[in-house]
């Protein structure tokens, strides 16, 4: 089993992380707020049903943006490597919204014929000081 990385989004503001423009970025950061603000709790990316585009008034850079690099961004900010896996892996992106923090548990399935990743976010209850 790997071990591990630190989670790079550990005690960073998601409105911090929306001034970052590269279209992967961006899109993952706007969607993260999408979840939140419409209190979607699970929402689940899959390759076979392509990228859904996400209802906010802020725009994505234009640049490549592709299913293997929104899953890869999302992977980082997990604190897994952007690599393909056999099993199953899980993660999870702590994020300050609102003024409270909220953890974004992501489980990703590369190995299947149907790639998919599943975000669940749920509060953490703390206020973000």
């Amino acid at each position: 089993m790997r071990r591990k990385k630190k989670n790079p989004t550990d005690a960073v503001e998601l409105t911090a992380l929306k001034s970052n423009r590269s279209p992967a970025s961006a899109w993952v950061n706007l969607l993260l707020m999408h979840i939140w603000k419409d209190d979607l709790g699970t929402f689940t990316l899959e390759k076979s049903k392509g990228i859904p585009p996400i209802p906010l008034e802020e725009e994505v850079p234009d640049g490549e943006l592709s299913f293997e690099s929104i899953i890869n961004r999302l992977k980082i900010m997990s604190g897994l490597d952007p690599i393909k896996y056999k099993d199953q892996q899980s993660g999870s992106i702590h994020l300050g919204l609102g003024g409270l923090w909220y953890t974004a548990n992501t489980i990703f399935n590369d190995s299947s014929n149907k790639p998919s990743c599943s975000i669940t976010l749920t509060t953490e209850g703390k206020s973000v000081s």
